[in-house]
């Protein structure tokens, strides 16, 4: 896809969010999900594995 696609639909998603909650919590929600993003890229950097994790946590649990 385009870059004007990806940036019209971020347009669209932003637009109906400031409509259906308002400015402050639409500003909260954009917040909340770059924190998301930045975690999940800082998670992918380290080639974290959630499988793996459970793993770990399950061998904790039943030891």
């Amino acid at each position: 896809m385009k870059p004007t696609v990806y940036l019209s639909l971020l347009g669209l998603i932003i637009s109906t969010t400031w409509v259906a909650f308002g400015f402050f919590q639409m500003i909260f929600i954009v917040l909340l999900t770059l924190v998301g993003l930045a975690i999940g890229a800082w998670l992918e950097n380290r080639q974290f594995s959630f499988k793996q994790f459970l793993r770990q946590i399950v061998t904790k649990v039943t030891q």
